[in-house]
């Protein structure tokens, strides 16, 4: 009986154990499946995030290409902007009548007038009533205002008197000018004919045309300045910058050093940070005091001392 029984338990506790070990084979299994799902999911993220690299350095090197490309083709200076990708989603493309409002700059050859006209004797009354207050009858200037007329072969002179005629160098910087900004206080009134008309008058003011001249945005581009060629094209990057940016001399700058000056020709010692001191009208002559490199202040005479202090060299 014994024997039986102990047959049956050692049974039981082998079929138990078989369960117990199947079911632990499932759970590692099932374990084992996530683990190379989640791998294969780690797999794809990894690639994609690496494509998405790829393709972010790819614009970027896009970008750094098309920032170092001129901004403009050629000489236009009309030419619009290059259209740039909606890459942040923001604002909206500008209407036709908004780009008109900004659209009012005038080139030297004439592009961006509108059309219109005006003779001198038109531009004469237009300008009495509009500018003359400023500007003087006859372009002449009224106390400080500017003057607008003359000045011819005076660009030279320590003083000269850079008016319309005698220094502007395009036509269009003063139709542009009158017409956006002038008259003062009222920028923007006049109409297309009225600057027209005050142009031509100004024009006339400076001795460039006849009584009889209507200008026009016809005829606009074919008048030329007195002063067109008076204005050269900045090189001074190219040809002087190298030689200021060079570095600066701090030690044995000059083989000879000279003295030019004394201070005894002040009237007092310029203070720290600035001078406010006036030359005193003394020179020099042979009762002042020569100093030499190295020479001992010992070695001066109580007679040069006393002249070099003298109080005849201060100025009252």
């Amino acid at each position: 009986m014994l024997g039986a029984a102990f047959g049956i338990a050692m049974s039981f506790y082998g079929d138990d154990k078989i369960a117990s070990l199947e079911k632990r084979m499932e759970q590692l299994d099932a374990h084992a499946t996530s683990a190379t799902a989640l791998a294969k999911a780690s797999q794809a993220e990894a690639a994609s995030a690496t494509e998405r690299a790829s393709q972010l350095e790819a614009q970027v090197a896009l970008m750094q290409a098309e920032a170092k490309k001129p901004k403009s083709g050629g000489n236009s200076l009309t030419e619009p902007a290059p259209i740039a990708a909606a890459a942040y989603g923001l604002g909206r493309p500008a209407h036709d009548a908004e780009i008109a409002a900004w659209d009012v700059d005038v080139l030297p050859d004439g592009r961006g007038l509108p059309e219109g006209k005006g003779d001198v004797w038109t531009g004469e009354e237009v300008f009495v009533d509009a500018c003359a207050s400023c500007h003087g009858d006859f372009a002449e200037g009224v106390d400080n205002w500017p003057v607008l007329a003359g000045g011819f072969d005076t660009l030279a002179d320590e003083d000269p008197v850079k008016t319309v005629g005698s220094y502007w160098p395009y036509l269009s910087t003063v139709w542009d000018y009158i017409h956006r900004s002038m008259p003062f206080g009222l920028a923007g009134t006049l109409s297309a004919d009225e600057t027209y008309a005050i142009v031509a008058y100004i024009l006339y003011s400076n001795d460039l045309v006849d009584d009889d001249f209507e200008l026009s945005h016809e005829n606009f581009a074919d008048f030329e300045m007195h002063n067109t060629d008076g204005f050269v094209v900045d090189d001074r990057p190219e040809l002087e910058y190298s030689e200021w940016s060079s570095e600066p001399c701090m030690e044995n700058c000059k083989e000879q050093v000279e003295v030019t000056m004394r201070s005894v020709f002040l009237v007092e010692t310029p203070p720290e940070g600035g001078s406010n001191s006036v030359m005193n009208p003394g020179t020099l002559d042979e009762d002042l005091p020569v100093f030499s490199a190295g020479q001992d202040e010992t070695s001066l005479s109580d007679e040069n001392v006393k002249t070099a202090s003298s109080t005849e060299l201060v100025s009252e």
